[in-house]
């Protein structure tokens, strides 16, 4: 190795965590020698933020002077770097980047959400009793523009959420889930691209996490008893009921239909009911009760 190739390899992470330990098979895969700084799982991390500008995940690597934070881009940078073996199969670098942009989201927000739930509704299924719920987003209900593998989680966590509760009414235990509108470090990385989601984005750094609390204490009460399978929302001091998927208009035709009869049936009978393509960020324009 040669020029910025000589200098030394710092991870930065700490050992339980499964991001870290892709990197750590990176560099047993091509053989690489590196050096091991522990930090702390949970802020505050003194140690690495003056490092990163502020960057708080784990893992970071550090080449010298040069610092690479979040897994894809270590990875990427190890590749670059070390070329053989490689870490992808022949020309396969981009499909396997975007099944782990897929299935890295949907492991934490999805699988993570059901392997909790299933240890947590045993024990409420033995004292016949017990409050469950799962904090989902509108991402996942409405939709929003680049964020298909997040909505897709939180949609996924809805269904698990009524199915749970279907199956757990029997034994006194609900299940509810509730989708939070709060101003966070995440909500800061999210950009708008319209006036209208630029000024909601605005608004809604006035809606903070505390004002959920009341209501995520409320439904963990007995108070919320027989309500379960529900969807809420909290934004300020606002609680939402959403809907839920049913049928809102029905079509029908004795000896079936072709191509040209159904355009005209949707036309007139069902155009109207139609959902419109629009995402939560244009749906909530007015400004949060605070």
């Amino acid at each position: 190795m040669k020029g910025a190739e000589m200098s030394e390899i710092i991870l930065h992470h700490y050992p339980m965590s499964p991001y870290a330990e892709k990197v750590r098979l990176a560099f047993g895969l091509k053989g690489i020698a590196w050096r091991s700084v522990h930090i702390p799982i949970v802020m505050p991390k003194p140690e690495l933020m003056p490092l990163t500008g502020g960057y708080r995940r784990t893992p970071v690597m550090q080449i010298g002077a040069d610092i690479y934070c979040d897994t894809l881009c270590i990875l990427r940078e190890v590749e670059r770097r070390f070329p053989a073996p490689s870490l992808y199969p022949s020309g396969e670098a981009g499909l396997a980047h975007a099944v782990t942009w897929w299935s890295h989201v949907l492991a934490t927000n999805l699988s993570g959400s059901f392997f909790c739930m299933r240890a947590a509704l045993k024990h409420f299924k033995e004292q016949r009793a017990g409050r469950l719920i799962n904090l989902i987003s509108t991402a996942g209900l409405i939709g929003n523009v680049g964020q298909a593998n997040y909505a897709a989680s939180k949609a996924g966590l809805f269904a698990l959420t009524r199915v749970a509760a279907l199956e757990m009414v029997r034994y006194g235990v609900t299940v509810n889930c509730v989708a939070p509108f709060a101003h966070t470090r995440m909500t800061d990385s999210i950009k708008g691209a319209t006036p209208e989601q630029v000024a909601y984005l605005e608004s809604g750094r006035r809606a903070k996490v505390e004002h959920i609390l009341p209501f995520l204490a409320f439904l963990l009460s007995n108070q919320a008893e027989g309500i379960s399978g529900q969807v809420f929302g909290v934004r300020g001091h606002e609680v939402y009921l959403f809907s839920q998927p049913r049928p809102v208009a029905t079509i029908g035709q004795a000896g079936g239909w072709t191509a040209q009869s159904l355009r005209r049936a949707i036309d007139e009978q069902l155009r109207s009911g139609l959902t419109p393509l629009v995402t939560d960020l244009e749906l909530f324009q007015h400004e949060p009760l605070v």
